[in-house]
């Protein structure tokens, strides 16, 4: 599909676009006003042809300068087709996290390429990612062997997958909400397999009140996020607005395959239910 198919009829039942209502143009304004911070640390952004000057006396593109960041991670897309890849979330970053990020999120790749069930889509991303794990100088023992020495999984350790789902959620809060989420809200990442009471709640709240987005294309990431404010008898309900919000909630699924759950809520509440 060429890029003349783009905004066709065709085009987006490719991509998993089609009826997809847009956001309103007043929107990308509001966006724009918050350019100037770092969407996952919130330092202020140097402009883009100062951070060049800077470059080029010193060599070295600043820490601050401003970045544009892709969620999710690149890396997710590969082996798939272009057009998998088109209207993915950008955000604002600084070099410094965008640098850092990169270095951690093909673990997440890794994953879910070994995970390939016989889909010819993923067969790129399935060889990239036992590459990767290979060429690990601690790969061997990572693997899970059988009795006869043949491989029959990778273990992977859960706090190294974190800062993708992490950067993940912020980069959805402020594509969602025109800002970035701050130092206010203590996240959680939590595990839709788990099987108590609490994980089913949220699962079935943001069920009810929200609807799938994507970025990218459907099959490769989904999403559904809420604010929540609470109401009468104790309930949770859901918001639109950021200062009577207690908290968020989001669902994160990547390649149909795996889901996390991500609960984000104010520091103070929390304060007042430990006093």
């Amino acid at each position: 599909m060429g890029k003349g198919d783009i905004k066709t009829r065709k085009g987006k039942l490719f991509r998993g676009t089609y009826g997809v209502r847009r956001r309103p143009k007043r929107y990308k304004s509001a966006k724009a006003e918050n350019k100037n911070e770092c969407t996952y640390c919130g330092v202020k952004l140097l402009k883009k042809n100062k951070a060049l000057q800077e470059e080029k006396n010193t060599k070295r593109y600043p820490d601050n300068g401003i970045t544009k960041d892709h969620v999710p991670q690149k890396c997710l897309f590969e082996g798939y087709p272009p057009g998998y890849k088109v209207n993915r979330i950008t955000v604002p970053s600084c070099h410094k996290c965008n640098r850092e990020f990169s270095e951690v999120e093909n673990e997440l790749r890794d994953l879910i390429g070994i995970s390939n069930d016989k889909d010819e889509l993923q067969k790129g991303l399935t060889t990239k990612s036992v590459r990767a794990i290979l060429s690990i100088p601690n790969s061997q023992e990572r693997l899970v062997k059988d009795s006869k020495g043949k491989v029959r999984g990778v273990v992977f350790d859960k706090d190294t997958l974190l800062p993708s789902h992490l950067k993940n959620f912020k980069g959805i809060f402020y594509e969602e909400f025109m800002t970035r989420i701050t130092e206010s809200f203590k996240i959680f990442v939590l595990d839709t397999k788990s099987k108590s009471n609490f994980e089913e709640l949220v699962v079935d709240f943001i069920d009810k009140n929200c609807n799938w987005h994507e970025s990218g294309h459907r099959d490769i990431f989904q999403y559904k996020i809420s604010l929540i404010k609470p109401a009468a008898k104790g309930e949770l309900v859901k918001t639109d607005s950021i200062n009577e919000a207690v908290g968020v909630v989001c669902r994160i699924q990547y390649h149909k395959k795996f889901e996390i759950l991500i609960l984000a809520t104010r520091k103070r509440i929390l304060k007042k239910r430990i006093h």
